[in-house]
């Protein structure tokens, strides 16, 4: 999940240089963590039903 660790990256830097409040970038890497888990589950369904 190389994608979702950039844009954590990304969030974090736009918090440091003021364009986002840290309340801003609580919330998105709480949907990013959620939508992270929804992507594994999907693969790891993928992955089971393969045969």
């Amino acid at each position: 999940m190389g994608s979702v660790a950039e844009v954590e990256t990304q969030l974090e830097l736009a918090c440091r240089l003021s364009y986002v409040t840290y309340s801003t970038v609580e919330t998105q890497l709480q949907n990013i963590t959620e939508i992270r888990r929804m992507i594994q589950g999907l693969i790891g369904h993928l992955i089971s039903n393969k045969d």
